[in-house]
């Protein structure tokens, strides 16, 4: 809140826990009627600088300056240690001529919490007290890093009316030193001294910190002063101001203070690494992108050991501010870093920057939604990372490619420490941003120097991984894999849809192995050993005894489920094992969503007995929970859970390992019927139990243990988060109209492969992957081998290692049957999310991976080809521009296949049809490329159509040529204005057509199809008029519909409807809003299917789809290429447009007005971008109206006038005489002044009163630029 008056100002902050004080009004003035204005701020951020320091002040001002950090008092503005230093580092200053100042910096984050706003204000102007008595021995620059401008304004106020200091002289040399004060987002202001003083300086820094002697003394005498006060001000400041040749000049500036700050947080931060200071060990460690370091550094105790957030984010700011100018209010600061402290520091940096789009967190690694900023970021944002240190690129880029897609712009990369070898901007996407680092230090090491342990870094908490020791099981996975690889049936490879819509990849039906005898009395052997070592525990740690307890054997489903059998052979392995008998219980449940729901009670007669909970898996230990409960309920002596698969997170495993007792009292069974149980219902250990006071149910404790028998790689993914499904989604959006024919059938047929399948549809087919291939029980084991290693690396940077190592051995050529290549590359294809995650995403692993695909697709051509076409699919994914570059090399090694052909060109095509701001791939490369394959198959061993094995290439060849015009679409610059466009339809069009070189094509190929009829075309006459018409089709688009996107508002316009007719117009426009030219497409792709299709001219359905491809060729005839239409002199209708502009005002202006044009500047000849057909028409309506309304018997004179007005456009001013006046201009006027808006024109009229004209019109119009836009 502030209040004014005269040139006073006065105010308080108010923080969120802050309490008011009245506002001291004795220094508003006293005078009778003085007007005092109230503002109330509801945020106190400035909303600019009022002075910019960027440019180096040259001169005096280049004097060293020291450094001294202060921390801010309540009571004495500063702590009594700091005003000490910063009144010792004046005195050094004072008796040091090498030295020009001292520069102090006062965070307000130094008070600890956040403090209130008249709390920090009062703080402020107290530490103002103290700089200003300081500065009368040496001068000082006061930095406050976190205050905004309000905030140092009202402490200045406050210092000025109440200060702690001599009485105030308004003299001309004034009383107290002036010490420089900078503010959080860099604004500059004077603080002590006088008014006059302060304008002096402030003009001083306006102008770089240096300006002429006799300007400054000039403006001193403006403001009021004497030539003797100049001079005695020049004196008494000479360490601030002083006289410099010809110049007056700076002796502090606020850039040199920066520099100081910049220069010793750099070598703090460096130096506190090189010797491990604060937050640094030594050692050698491995961090999240495997990158080995010989430091390991907590930045968030760094930071707050060295210099503190507030120093770090001023600093960055304006190191930003030095490389990029100033940045726009609307930008915003964006973080992948969560700890406390540079989470801290992102925020304060986007405060310093003055950022209205504040900071955000973008998403983590494992985020695999795509990169979206929602509302909270409009479109073109400017966008700063902030990251705390950089070892690799990996992650930023990963963040910039994301901000990009999201249609920001990302500036540049900040972060308190580059580490990489290579430092400089990164690159990607087509842009370069800069690295901005407060310091930078090697922190790299070579593998091979690594011989000592390396401590892995957690790629989640970002600190030294402590080793984990695994839980025992009692069957290792690789043992139950080995179990399942002998019985191939028990696992299968697919689109799966299990219970509630939870989706698998590959599924595992272990139920078959019961029914062989060794198998079955494995799995129940190690079941029941479990039960008895999990009994032993609750004896032994408890004290719980259960023997001779009678047992229930649980389990989940009805009598027929897998999970029954299970239970069944566990209770004849009991009875065999002479281990008692058991009573079997099934637990109902049901579908309901995506869950499972299960009753209330079950009212088994369960109380007293041992509960054995048996399943074949937890996904998500929804029915484990949920039977624990019902058991807990029923008044259980103890129950033991078996699982044989633990399929869940690790963590949530640990959970349920961990849990040794249920609440069984009612209130607390009922808070675990929703699903997880509450913390006070699952509990580390057993209760002794016993009643309580008052009413309440004496408590019942039931002991548990959940036990699992192996871990499982496989996990149930939910229907949104399945990547098959976002696969099949994918392909699907490819079976659209404009995809090439061929490319649109292969589309449907990986759709319809993709669809999920019911287990049981999967277990009656063969043993196949998701593409059909067969595969054996030791590739699907292997599929989950890799699987396993896969999920583990998320969490694990040693596992991450191991995947590296992995595959660099298969790149090398290692043909194991474990960890095989070609099981890597179904698990990736079917599972394509694992390309986007950790470590596969690095660039590292996208290399390697790009080897081993190429080596997948060159391998022997009798495998299936759907093998090999999965090995595309990978290298789509993982490396777009690796399949760019390869294509000339791999189309001979695929053409033996139809469909891998097929399914290469498809890929080219996403990769064509990805938006230009995220296109991963040279477009540029990809059309020459595609030139090449297409020459490839045009060669003379191909000339008769077919491959070696005799299948036709040609439909191959008609996809090719699709690709690279839309490739052509692509590359070619786009003309971003109507008048740049104009002119390249006049030139590559408009030329063309006249000189009769772009129709004969067309009009061949429209011939042609005329006499389809009369008989049965060959093949080599198909394939020539098939030529012909692609190249019409490539001529169009290079010299036609390249240019209408920039012209849609001309198109939209009523003079284009007045000349081409609301249907023709409404056709163009589509054309100009359709970038993959959808209709041009189409009809291509209906010449192919009537010329390649069967000749049936007696069929109707024949007749009329040759119509619609006669009337398609002939509409784009008399639209674009006719140089002569029918019956008519004129070309085409789009060639005749284009010829109306540009015009001379001239002749129209003398031709239609009957008038000779007053031109004092030759603007009448200029060339000027309006139809002269439209221009005639608005001169027209003017002379209309002199008629229209004329007085009668009055003289009617005509005036023209062209001139150039401001920007270099051609101002036509019309003035008549005779006309009665108008309160405003009719609706003529408005109706053409919409028609000229499209060309950059207006039209404007207003009556006159005074002299001899009556009215005026004046007609601003666009000087034509033509090509030079």
């Amino acid at each position: 809140m502030t209040i004014r008056s005269s040139n006073v100002m006065a105010g308080l902050l108010y923080g969120r826990s802050g309490k008011g004080r009245r506002i001291a009004l004795d220094g508003l003035g006293p005078g009778v009627g003085t007007l005092a204005e109230l503002n109330i701020f509801a945020d106190t951020r400035s909303p600019g600088r009022n002075i910019p320091w960027g440019k180096r002040p040259a001169g005096p001002s280049d004097s060293r300056l020291s450094w001294v950090e202060c921390t801010l008092d309540l009571e004495h503005g500063l702590t009594p240690d700091s005003a000490r230093r910063l009144a010792d580092e004046a005195a050094k200053v004072r008796a040091d001529p090498g030295l020009g100042g001292v520069v102090a910096t006062v965070p307000v984050g130094s008070l600890g919490s956040e403090p209130a706003g008249t709390e920090a204000q009062a703080a402020l102007r107290r530490a103002l007290d103290v700089a200003v008595r300081v500065a009368g021995t040496a001068p000082v620059i006061m930095v406050v890093p976190d205050a905004d401008r309000l905030l140092l304004d009202l402490a200045i106020s406050e210092f000025e009316m109440n200060g702690e200091r001599p009485p105030r002289d308004l003299s001309e040399d004034g009383t107290g030193a002036p010490v420089l004060i900078m503010g959080a987002s860099g604004e500059v202001t004077w603080c002590g001294g006088t008014r006059r003083l302060h304008k002096l300086l402030g003009w001083l820094l306006m102008a770089g910190g240096t300006g002429p002697l006799r300007e400054a003394e000039r403006r001193w005498l403006a403001g009021g002063g004497t030539p003797a006060g100049f001079e005695r001000v020049l004196r008494a400041h000479a360490a601030v101001l002083s006289p410099w040749g010809e110049n007056v000049a700076l002796r502090v500036s606020p850039l040199n203070a920066v520099r100081v700050i910049e220069e010793a947080v750099y070598r703090r931060l460096a130096d506190a690494v090189r010797t491990a200071g604060p937050g640094v060990r030594r050692g050698l460690f491995r961090g999240p992108t495997l990158g080995i370091t010989n430091r390991w550094v907590d930045i968030d105790q760094l930071l707050a050991s060295i210099i503190g957030p507030e120093i770090a984010a001023f600093v960055l700011a304006r190191k930003v501010e030095r490389e990029l100018g100033p940045m726009p209010p609307d930008g915003a600061v964006m973080t992948s870093t969560r700890t406390p402290v540079v989470r801290a520091l992102a925020t304060r940096f986007s405060r310093n920057l003055m950022f209205g789009g504040g900071c955000h967190t973008t998403p983590g690694e494992f985020d695999l939604d795509g990169f979206t900023v929602g509302d909270r970021v409009r479109d073109g944002t400017r966008v700063v990372l902030c990251e705390d240190l950089l070892l690799t690129e990996n992650g930023v880029r990963r963040t910039a490619a994301g901000l990009v897609t999201a249609r920001t712009e990302p500036e540049a990369i900040v972060c308190v420490i580059d580490a990489r070898d290579e430092r400089g901007p990164v690159r990607i996407l087509n842009r370069t941003i800069p690295v901005i680092a407060l310091t930078d230090v090697r922190l790299r090491e070579r593998e091979e120097a690594a011989d000592a342990e390396v401590v892995n870094i957690d790629p989640i908490m970002r600190r030294p991984q402590r080793p984990v020791v695994p839980p025992s099981e009692p069957v290792p996975q690789d043992e139950l894999l080995r179990w399942c690889m002998a019985d191939p049936e028990t696992l299968r490879l697919g689109h799966v849809e299990g219970a509630r819509r939870m989706h698998f990849s590959a599924v595992l039906q272990l139920d078959r192995l019961l029914q062989h005898a060794d198998d079955s009395a494995r799995i129940t052997d190690a079941i029941l050993d479990t039960v008895r070592g999990a009994r032993a525990e609750l004896a032994a740690d408890d004290g719980v005894g259960l023997a001779g307890t009678p047992v229930q054997i649980w389990h989940p489903g009805p009598a027929t489920a897998p999970a029954a059998q299970l239970a069944n052979a566990v209770r004849r392995r009991m009875a065999d094992r002479g281990e008692g008998a058991a009573e079997l219980v099934g637990v109902p449940r049901w579908v309901a969503g995506n869950r499972w729901m299960f009753p209330s009670d079950l009212g088994s007669g369960t109380t007293g007995n041992l509960v054995i909970i048996v399943d074949w898996g937890a996904v998500s230990a929804t029915t484990l929970r949920q039977m624990i409960r019902l058991a807990a309920a029923e008044a259980a002596a103890g129950v033991v859970a078996v699982a044989v698969l633990d399929q869940l997170d690790e963590q949530d495993s640990q959970v349920l390992r961990m849990c040794r007792a249920v609440d069984g009292t009612a209130g607390a069974v009922a808070a675990l019927s929703g699903g997880a149980p509450s913390v006070g219902a699952l509990s580390g250990g057993a209760s002794s139990g016993g009643a309580s006071s008052g009413a309440a149910p004496s408590r019942r404790v039931t002991p548990v243990v959940v036990r699992f028998l192996g871990i499982s790689s496989l996990t149930g993914l939910e229907e949104h988060d399945c990547p098959m499904c976002a696969t099949r989604r994918r392909y699907l959006e490819l079976v659209a109209d404009d995809t090439p024919g061929r490319l649109r059938r292969h589309a449907e047929l990986l759709h319809e492969q993709l669809r999920p399948l019911d287990p049981s549809e999967v277990s009656r087919n063969a043993a196949v992957d998701l593409f059909t291939v067969p595969v054996s029980g030791r590739d699907m084991v292997d599929y989950l081998r890799w699987r396993g290693l896969l999920r583990s690396a998320l969490r694990d940077t040693g596992k991450r290692k191991e995947v590296i190592d992995r595959l660099g051995a298969l790149a090398r050529g290692a043909s194991e049957q474990e960890w095989s290549r070609d099981n890597l590359l179904r698990l990736l294809a079917a599972e394509q999310q694992w390309l986007k995650l950790p470590p596969l995403r690095f660039g590292v692993a996208r290399e390697l991976l790009a080897q081993i695909d190429r080596a997948g697709l060159e391998r022997a051509q009798t495998e299936s080809p759907w093998l090999r076409a999965q090995a595309l699919t990978v290298l789509a994914v993982a490396a777009p521009q690796d399949l760019v570059d390869s294509l000339p090399r791999l189309l001979p090694v695929v053409l033996d296949e139809a469909v891998l052909v097929d399914h290469m060109l498809l890929e080219c095509y996403r990769l064509l049809r990805r938006p230009s701001h995220d296109s991963p791939i040279d477009v540029g490369i990809l059309r020459d490329h595609l030139i090449n394959c297409r020459d490839q198959l045009e060669s003379p061993g191909t000339e008769a159509g077919t491959v070696p094995g005799g299948r036709p290439v040609d439909d191959h060849v008609r996809v090719l040529e699709h690709l690279i015009t839309i490739a052509d679409h692509r590359v070619r610059t786009r003309p971003q204005d109507p008048q740049t466009a104009w002119h390249r339809l006049r030139e590559d069009l408009r030329r063309a057509v006249r000189r009769h070189r772009l129709e004969s094509d067309l009009l061949h190929v429209r011939d042609f199809v005329e006499d389809l009829p009369n008989g049965r075309p060959g093949p080599a006459e198909v394939k020539q008029i098939l030529r012909e018409w692609r190249g019409c089709e490539r001529r169009l688009d290079e010299h036609a519909l390249a240019n209408l996107p920039a012209l849609a508002d001309v198109l939209a316009g009523e003079f284009v409807a007045d000349r081409l007719g609301p249907p023709e117009q409404e056709r163009l426009l589509d054309l100009a809003n359709d970038p993959n030219v959808t209709e041009l497409r189409t009809l291509t792709e209906s010449l192919e299917v009537l010329l390649a299709g069967p000749w049936e001219p007696q069929e109707r359905s024949w007749s009329a789809q040759r119509r619609e491809v006669l009337n398609g060729i002939r509409w784009w005839h008399h639209m674009f290429l006719a140089a002569h239409l029918p019956d008519s002199e004129q070309p085409a209708l789009l060639v005749e447009l284009v010829e109306s502009a540009p015009t001379e005002p001239r002749p129209r202006l003398e031709t239609v007005l009957g008038v000779t044009v007053d031109d004092p500047q030759g603007a009448a000849d200029a060339l000027v971008f309006c139809p002269h057909k439209l221009l005639d028409e608005v001169l027209e309506h003017l002379l209309d109206n002199t008629v229209r309304h004329g007085i009668e018997g009055a003289e009617c004179r005509i005036h023209a006038v062209c001139e150039f007005d401001d920007a270099n456009d051609v101002r036509v001013v019309v003035r008549n005489s005779g006309t009665r006046p108008s309160g405003r201009p009719g609706r003529g006027v408005r109706s053409f002044n919409e028609r000229l808006r499209p060309f950059g024109a207006t039209l404007r009229g207003r009556p006159l009163s005074d002299g001899p004209w009556t009215f005026e019109a004046v007609i601003t119009l666009a000087r034509w630029r033509g090509a030079g836009m």
